[in-house]
C-alpha cells in the first residue's frame, strides 16, 4: 500500500512511500540544510513557521530565485524547492488522494476510461500527480505537470523515476513537464488519445489559483483553459479544484474560471463541499507529528 490510511484516522505514507520521501526529499535536505533539519529535530516550530512564511511565502516564493534570511543565510533555489517538499507536501499529497478518492473514483467513468490524460496546473514536485496515480489504482496515466519554476519541474522529473512498482519504473511513462500553461491545447492536440468514449481528461488545480500564488493574467490564464477544453470537448472531462478555505475571496479566480466554463461549454454537473478536514502523519523528518488540514473542494464534469 501507497498512502495508508491508519485504523481510519489519519493518513500515513506506506513503505514504498516513506522509502521514496527519505531517498528524493528527506536525505537531501538533511545533507544540503542540516542547520534547517536540527529545528525538526529539536522541534523548534516557532523559527520553522517563522523560516516558512520568510523562505516560501506560504509556497509562492519564486523557486528560481535565492532567498535570504538573517539568521540562517541563503536559500538556493535546490534548497527552496527541498523545503517546500518537507513542508507542504505531505499535506497536499493526502488531501489530493482523499479528494481523488472519495470523490472522484466513485464514478463509474473513471473505471470505464482506457485512456486518462491528467493536466497538472501547479504541479509542483509531482504530488497531486503520485496521489491521482495511487487513487486511480496505478493506471497508465498521461501526465501534463505546468509549473513556472523550472527547479519545481526537474524535482518532478526526477521524482517520476521512482514509484514503487517494476523496480523502479517511472509513475507516468508518458510525461510533459512544461513551464508555460499556453502549451496546452497544442499538446492535447498531439498527445495519444482514444475514442470519445474511452477517454477522460483532467483538469487539476491545487492550490494554484490562490490570489497569493497564481502569477500571471487570469484572463490570459482562462482563455487558454477554454481552448484546451474546447480543443477536448468531445470527450469526458472534469475539472477539480482544491485550496484551503480561509478567505471567500480566495477562491475568486476559481469563481470566475468554473463559471465561465460551466456556462460556455456546458460542463453543468457538480460535486461540491465548502471544507473537508484531512488528518495526516508529516514527513520522516517529524515522524511523530500529525496535523490536521482543511481544504475546499470543487468538481466539474460533462458526463
Amino acid at each position: 500500500m501507497y498512502i495508508y490510511l491508519k485504523s481510519g484516522e489519519y493518513y500515513s505514507p506506506g513503505e514504498s512511500l516513506q522509502l521514496l520521501l527519505e531517498r528524493q526529499i528527506i536525505l537531501p535536505f538533511r545533507n544540503r540544510r542540516p542547520d534547517i533539519a536540527e529545528l525538526y529535530d529539536t522541534r523548534n516550530f516557532i523559527e520553522i513557521e517563522r523560516l516558512s512564511k520568510k523562505i516560501l511565502k506560504q509556497g509562492s516564493t519564486d523557486f528560481n530565485v535565492p532567498t535570504t534570511d538573517e539568521r540562517f543565510g541563503v536559500f538556493t533555489p535546490e534548497d527552496k524547492v527541498l523545503f517546500y517538499c518537507v513542508r507542504y507536501m505531505p499535506m497536499h499529497l493526502y488531501s489530493s488522494y482523499h479528494i481523488y478518492k472519495a470523490h472522484l473514483m466513485s464514478h463509474r467513468v473513471l473505471s470505464e476510461s482506457k485512456h486518462i490524460v491528467f493536466i497538472d496546473y501547479g504541479c509542483g514536485p509531482l504530488t497531486s500527480g503520485i496521489a491521482f496515480w495511487d487513487a486511480a489504482y496505478r493506471r497508465d496515466i498521461t501526465y501534463i505537470g505546468i509549473d513556472i519554476s523550472q527547479n519545481m519541474l526537474n524535482k518532478a522529473s526526477e521524482i517520476n523515476k521512482y514509484s514503487p512498482v517494476d523496480n523502479g519504473s517511472p509513475f507516468f511513462k508518458s510525461i510533459f513537464l512544461k513551464q508555460n500553461y499556453e502549451v496546452v491545447p497544442e499538446l492535447l492536440k498531439n498527445i495519444v488519445r482514444g475514442n470519445a468514449g474511452d477517454t477522460l481528461i483532467i483538469f487539476n488545480f491545487c492550490y494554484v489559483l490562490a490570489p497569493n500564488t497564481f502569477k500571471g493574467d487570469i484572463r490570459s490564464f482562462i482563455n487558454v483553459i477554454h481552448d484546451a477544453v474546447q480543443v477536448s470537448s468531445e470527450y469526458k472531462i472534469c475539472l477539480v479544484y482544491q485550496n484551503p478555505p480561509k478567505f471567500q475571496r480566495a477562491h475568486l479566480h476559481w469563481h470566475k474560471l468554473r463559471n465561465e466554463v460551466k456556462v460556455i461549454h456546458g460542463l453543468n454537473s457538480s460535486i461540491q463541499n465548502d471544507t473537508v478536514t484531512i488528518n495526516y502523519q508529516r514527513l520522516l523528518i517529524e515522524r511523530t507529528v500529525h496535523r490536521n488540514h482543511n481544504v475546499r473542494y470543487d468538481i466539474i464534469y460533462n458526463w
